[in-house]
C-alpha cells in the first residue's frame, strides 16, 4: 500500500537523524521500535503523520517559516513534573521540527504575573503559554474540570475521556465560546498530589473549623462546607504564606516538587489521601493567529511533542514520588492519613459543589454531564475486566 511504502521510506532516514541526545536514548531507541512497527502494520494515516513528523527531524522543509514560542509558565520550571514538563516539551518539539519550532520559557513573574498568562497570549503579547485552565475558574466554572477536581478518575482513565471522548473538543469549545483567540492542548499529566501541608492535624471532620487553606478549584467550596477558609494564591506565594502565619496549610503538589519547594520547613503535617486532586492537567496554549500560521507539519509535528511529553511526565510522576515521601519523613515530615469518615464526608460535600455548581453554571454542566457519562461506560467495562488494586501480584 502507499502508506507502507511512504513509511518504509522514512524508516531509515528517521532512525539515523532524530537525534535528541545522550540522555534520552532510550526514548529514540522506543521511537524506532514504534516506527519498525508502523512500517509493518501501515495505513496512509499513519504513515502521513510519521512523514510529517519526520521531515522536520531531519531537515526543515523549505516552506516551513520558523516559529519561536515565548512561553510564560505558570509554575517554576525547576519543579519536578509540574515545571519540569514545559522544559521536555520544549527540547522535545524542537528535535521533532529540526529547528523550525522552538520555545523559550520564561518562569512565573519573568514575563507576567502567573494569573495574565491566559489574556496575554489570546492578546498576542505572547506565542503561547503553559498555565491550568483551573486558573480562569472564577469566572468559567466549566474551565476547572479540564485541570482537576476532588475524587476524579486516576490520569490514564482522565485522559482517555480527553483523548478518545469528547474531552478535548468542549475544552477547546470552551475558550472558543469564552471569546479566548487560543489553541489549547493538554501538556503535562501526573497522579496523586499531596493532600496539604499543615501546621496542626486535621484528623475528624470538625477539624477543617477556621482552617486557612490554599487550595482552588471545586476543592475549595467543598472544604468551606466542612468549615474552612479556602483561599487561592500562587505556587510562589505558599512558603512564605505558611511561614508568616497567613495560611494555616496549603495545598500544592506532588511529594517531590513539595521536597523541592521547601515546605517541610514551614509545616509539619503532610495530610493524604490525594481527595482533592486524584489526576492533574496542565496545559499548553497558544494564540490561535500564530497557531494558524504554521504550517500542517509544524502542526503535526507539535501535537506529537505535546502527547510524548504527557507520556513522559505521567511516567516520571509515578516513578519518583515515593523517594521524595521517603526523604521528607527522614527530615521529620508526619505524615497523616485523612480517616474513612473524613473521606466521606468530604466526598459528600464534593457532590454538593458538583450539584449547585451545575445548577448555576450550564457550560459547566455540559462538561460535567459529558464525562459522567464517559465514567459509567467505562466503570461498566472496569467492573467486569480488571482486578482491583490490592488484587494484583504486588500486593
Amino acid at each position: 500500500m502507499a502508506g507502507a511504502s511512504a513509511v518504509e521510506s522514512v524508516q531509515q532516514n528517521q532512525c539515523s537523524n532524530f537525534t535528541i541526545g545522550s540522555e534520552r536514548e532510550e526514548e529514540v531507541l522506543y521511537l524506532k521500535e514504534i516506527i519498525g512497527g508502523l512500517a509493518r502494520h501501515s495505513t496512509p494515516i499513519a504513515a502521513a503523520l510519521l512523514v510529517a513528523s519526520s521531515l522536520g527531524a531531519g531537515s526543515a522543509l523549505a516552506e516551513d517559516a520558523k516559529v519561536t514560542l515565548k512561553i510564560p509558565t505558570a509554575f517554576n520550571t525547576d519543579l519536578p513534573t509540574t515545571g519540569d514538563s514545559a522544559v521536555y516539551f520544549a527540547d522535545t518539539v524542537e528535535a521533532v521540527t529540526g529547528g523550525t519550532v522552538t520555545a523559550k520559557l520564561f518562569n512565573p513573574g519573568e514575563l507576567m504575573p502567573a494569573f495574565e498568562i491566559h489574556k496575554a497570549v489570546s492578546d498576542g503579547q505572547v506565542e503561547a503559554g503553559y498555565t491550568a485552565s483551573a486558573y480562569l475558574g472564577g469566572s468559567l466554572k466549566e474551565a476547572i474540570p479540564f485541570t482537576t477536581f476532588p475524587f476524579s478518575p486516576e490520569p490514564i482513565v482522565f485522559l482517555s475521556w480527553l483523548y478518545e471522548g469528547n474531552g478535548l473538543n468542549l475544552y477547546q469549545k470552551m475558550y472558543d465560546d469564552a471569546g479566548y483567540n487560543l489553541k489549547v492542548f493538554p501538556l503535562g499529566v501526573w497522579a496523586s498530589e499531596g493532600a496539604g501541608w499543615f501546621t496542626k492535624r486535621v484528623e475528624n471532620p470538625e477539624d477543617w473549623e477556621g482552617v486557612k487553606i490554599r487550595i482552588g478549584g471545586l476543592a475549595a467550596p467543598t472544604v468551606a462546607k466542612m468549615g474552612a477558609v479556602p483561599t487561592l494564591i500562587p505556587f510562589s506565594e505558599i512558603f512564605s504564606g505558611l511561614e508568616k502565619g497567613v495560611i494555616d496549610a496549603a495545598e500544592m503538589g506532588l511529594p517531590a516538587n513539595d521536597l523541592r519547594a521547601g515546605l517541610y520547613k514551614v509545616a509539619n503535617f503532610y495530610h493524604f489521601p490525594s481527595w482533592q486532586q486524584p489526576a492533574t492537567t496542565a496545559e499548553l496554549i497558544i494564540n490561535k493567529d500564530v497557531w494558524n500560521g504554521m504550517s500542517d507539519t509544524q502542526r503535526a509535528q507539535v501535537e506529537a511533542a505535546v502527547r510524548q511529553t504527557n507520556m513522559h511526565s505521567l511516567m516520571h510522576a509515578n516513578a519518583t514520588q515515593n523517594a521524595a515521601l521517603q526523604e521528607l519523613q527522614e527530615r521529620g515530615v508526619e505524615i497523616v492519613r485523612f480517616s474513612d469518615e473524613m473521606l466521606a464526608q468530604m466526598r459528600s460535600a464534593f457532590k454538593e459543589v458538583v450539584s449547585e455548581t451545575a445548577a448555576e453554571h450550564p457550560n459547566f454542566k455540559v462538561v460535567w454531564d459529558d464525562l459522567s457519562a464517559f465514567m459509567e461506560d467505562y466503570q461498566a467495562w472496569e467492573n467486569v475486566g480488571m482486578i482491583g488494586r490490592n488484587q494484583d501480584a504486588f500486593d
